[in-house]
């Protein structure tokens, strides 16, 4: 009952990680690979405070055929896992404030460089999740929106 599948993890800002990675995708028993657990992962962006701070990128199970896949950064990622091809990571501090707003126009000349790419990550809303949230059909939003 604890076991989530086709997950779809679409465009969230992920950062400020207390664990050893951004996303990490495992399965202790063995059973699963991250490509049953995950069905889709894009258009997210995630920061780092620095390149080794979360330790690792990304953790992707490879069930039954061993120890999980393990990457450094969000290019070995995407190429491992075929996910995430239009996502962004940026190093060097946070996106986002005090209140997790996302503020990379505002943030440092590192951040700020990425500033005009980070707006053209998200992806389309699709019409089903529109019609169930309060977010309109097609747009491209990257993160929490204010009520």
């Amino acid at each position: 009952p604890w076991i989530t599948r086709n997950t779809v993890i679409v465009n969230n800002v992920v950062g400020d990680a207390g664990g050893n990675c951004l996303i990490c995708v495992e399965d202790r028993s063995k059973e699963f690979t991250g490509g049953q657990l995950v069905a889709r992962s894009d258009g997210n962006l995630y920061s780092r405070p620095a390149v080794t701070d979360p330790v690792w990128f990304g953790i992707w199970s490879r069930g039954s055929a061993g120890d999980p896949a393990v990457t450094n950064t969000l290019k070995a990622f995407s190429t491992a896992t075929g996910q995430d091809t239009h996502s962004m990571l940026v190093e060097g501090g946070s996106v986002v404030d005090d209140e997790y707003q996302l503020v990379v126009p505002a943030a440092p000349a590192a951040l700020a460089a990425a500033a005009p790419a980070v707006t053209s990550i998200a992806q389309t809303i699709p019409t089903a999740i529109a019609a169930e949230t309060r977010l309109p059909s097609g747009a491209k939003l990257l993160g929490a929106q204010p009520r």
